[in-house]
This record gives C-alpha cells, structure tokens and sequence, in this order.
C-alpha cells in the first residue's frame, strides 16, 4: 500500500490464481488504485469509479491463430 501511496501509482494488472482475485482487487482498490488490467477468469465486484478491463487470453490467442491462418 505505501508504495502505491507513495508513488502515486494509479493502476495495476492482476494475474493470481482465481481463489484469491477478488481479494488482491479489494487490496489494491484500498491502496488506491484506479484502474485494473484483469487476466483472471472472473468478473470482478468493484465501485463505479474503478475502471476494470478483463483480458481473455484465450480469446486473444484464439484471434491471433485465426489472423494468421493456423
């Protein structure tokens, strides 16, 4: 949290097993962080003012492999 604080540190990127996601977001979010970058699978519970951009990797391979025809 200092760091964030201190640095003034507006967003973040999660990437940790789905178990603890929601938790490191709550963490983060009272830290006070803006913004996420979510790779986990879920949707994730936040306030209104938190923007939140969830990455489906899966998607995004899938997308790559059809573009360049495999």
């Amino acid at each position: 949290m200092e760091v964030v604080q201190h640095d003034h540190v507006a967003t973040a990127i999660i990437a940790v097993p789905l178990q603890t996601v929601q938790e490191v977001c709550n963490i983060l979010i009272a830290a006070g962080i803006k913004g996420i970058l979510n790779f986990a699978p879920v949707i994730l519970k936040v306030p209104d003012d938190i923007v939140i951009d969830n990455i489906n990797l899966s998607n995004k391979l899938e997308g790559i492999i059809y573009n360049i025809g495999g």
